[in-house]
């Protein structure tokens, strides 16, 4: 979308442009959605089923730890395949987040801080 707004042709490089516009990276654009829908899932608790999906490692250990208020990611996988599960996924991720970013209490406002904190994160990694 974005070389199709700037006009550039197919091989010219538009990642800094594309950037400086909002647009996010497919990589990025699915740890926005991964962790909107994570959001949802720790923070509103809507839907029953989902109440204990996740665990913080306080709740897990009964002693003090340097990871106190971070989901726990202790799951006993037979293969490699777990790892790629949206649970661990989304608990990896969220644990990647500053502490502001994970107590924000308001969806909205989540959702637009979260976009501004990948969209610096990328670019970083585009070298911006």
């Amino acid at each position: 979308m974005a070389r199709l707004i700037l006009g550039k042709p197919k091989f010219q490089t538009i990642a800094a442009e594309a950037t400086d516009m909002g647009f996010l990276f497919p990589k990025f654009l699915i740890e926005y959605k991964i962790l909107c829908m994570a959001f949802k899932l720790i923070k509103e608790n809507r839907v029953e089923v989902f109440s204990d999906y996740y665990q913080e490692v306080n709740t897990v250990h009964s002693y003090p730890t340097s990871r106190a208020n971070k989901l726990s990611t202790e799951f006993q996988f037979k293969g490699s395949y777990g790892y790629g599960t949206f649970h661990y996924k989304s608990i990896q991720l969220w644990n990647n987040l500053g502490d502001q970013l994970r107590n924000v209490r308001n969806y909205e406002t989540f959702k637009r801080d979260l976009k501004l904190f990948l969209i610096n994160k990328q670019k970083l990694e585009i070298g911006e």
